[in-house]
């Protein structure tokens, strides 16, 4: 969803400040997905990445750290959701009126 929709932003004028944060924000969004997605990948390298018999396979699969993995993908998200907290504080103390309370709903989103 976009913060636009949560956060109201009619008839709030962003100055070049804010839109840098967002544009900032926005490449954070993207490189998260993008690590999601190749560590989502990674398995699948490690696993099948060699020619194996398929009972390597299956014991391959069986074997693999799958706890850890799912730790690591877990982590994605609450760390970009920091990041986003962070950037919207900086935001929010450098602005004012409608600018400044549409950082404070980011940082309120973002927690």
């Amino acid at each position: 969803m976009s913060l636009s929709k949560v956060c109201d932003t009619k008839g709030v004028r962003f100055t070049q400040e804010s839109i840098d944060a967002i544009d900032r924000i926005n490449n954070r969004v993207d490189l998260a997905n993008q690590l999601t997605g190749l560590l989502a990948f990674s398995p699948v390298v490690e696993i099948f990445g060699s020619k194996k018999s398929f009972s390597n396979y299956s014991r391959d699969i069986y074997e693999y750290h799958w706890e850890e993995f799912g730790d690591a993908m877990g982590s994605i998200n609450p760390i970009l959701k920091n990041r986003v907290w962070e950037e919207a504080t900086y935001a929010a103390m450098s602005t004012t009126g409608g600018e400044r309370e549409f950082w404070e709903c980011v940082m309120e989103v973002s927690r």
